[in-house]
């Protein structure tokens, strides 16, 4: 609420003095930088992230506020200059100490801020897709961390495009042989695959994610899809935890899916499929190796029960 007030205070002593010189320039200043938060509120709509524009008329802002503090009685206007001053530095301190994406933690403890965490995981994810002399073609949103695509090591092209020139086509429509993989978000990919090599990388395991992405490639010679997760969150139900799972198959068959208890208890814990439930139990840090029906070019959903407090987590075995 500071910043409108002094604003508005010292809007108002420019108009009282539209008539000196200061206060002309002051008034000038003023209907500039209403038109500019009006400008921005037309353009963005009011959103706290988007009116960081607003950065852009500080400086104006805060030479317009000192020279109302100036005109103010000397007492009054020490007591609103400590006020302001105080609650400046209070938030300059805590911009720059309490937010893992900028100031001194983003120096120091950078991994903390989700932007570098995906950065870092979905870099590593791309290092695994093979045929590394072909190209990634990433066709994402806007503000999506392109960044993990480039300076690969071995370097690698990066071909991004425009994921509007892909609604309504499946993968295998718009990818051919020797055309390397194409990256787009998991949500846009869900029942338009074809027949494809497919890899995911889920924020969360969340596929409704925007930074959840999934990357595709032609078939070679001989080669037949491979199953592949689109779902692996945790949710909290009220008698536990629950591992949701959502795995895609092209073939049918069986699929090996490896659980492993993270925890440092032996833990008790049931899978559930659509045909049946199981009941298992993992002693600390065990794994365990089961096997499902899938059906053929389908999706088959799983969910493993635990207590709360434990971890099981679940992986596709190839």
């Amino acid at each position: 609420m500071l910043l409108p007030a002094l604003a508005v205070a010292a809007m108002v002593l420019a108009w009282r003095r539209r008539r000196t010189a200061g206060g002309e320039l002051s008034l000038v200043w003023a209907v500039m930088l209403t038109g500019f938060v009006v400008f921005l509120h037309w353009r963005l709509q009011w959103h706290p992230y988007l009116f960081r524009f607003l950065v852009l008329g500080a400086p104006w802002l805060a030479v317009l506020v000192a020279w109302w503090l100036w005109a103010l009685p000397r007492r009054v206007a020490i007591v609103a200059g400590i006020i302001t001053g105080v609650t400046t530095l209070h938030g300059f301190a805590a911009g720059m100490t309490n937010t893992y994406q900028s100031g001194w933690p983003a120096t120091m403890q950078p991994g903390q801020s989700t932007g570098f965490y995906v950065y870092a995981q979905m870099r590593g994810w791309v290092q695994t897709l093979d045929h590394p002399e072909e190209a990634v073609r990433p066709c994402l949103d806007v503000n999506a961390p392109l960044a993990a695509f480039y300076r690969q090591q071995p370097a690698r092209r990066v071909l991004p495009g425009k994921m509007s020139t892909l609604r309504g086509r499946t993968m295998a429509d718009v990818v051919r042989p020797g055309e390397g993989w194409l990256i787009l978000p998991v949500a846009e990919c869900i029942g338009r695959e074809g027949r494809m090599m497919g890899r995911t990388w889920l924020f969360n395991g969340d596929p409704s994610h925007p930074y959840s992405v999934a990357a595709w490639r032609a078939l070679q010679a001989g080669e037949s899809p491979v199953p592949l997760i689109y779902r692996n969150r945790v949710v909290t139900r009220d008698e536990g935890l629950r591992r949701e799972l959502l795995i895609r198959t092209w073939d049918g068959g069986v699929v090996w899916l490896q659980l492993h208890n993270s925890d440092a208890h032996r833990v008790k814990f049931a899978v559930a499929v659509p045909l049946g439930r199981a009941e298992y139990e993992l002693p600390a840090g065990g794994r365990l190796l089961i096997t499902a029906d899938v059906p053929a070019n389908g999706l088959l959903p799983m969910a493993i029960d635990f207590p709360a407090g434990a971890s099981v987590e679940a992986q596709l075995v190839p």
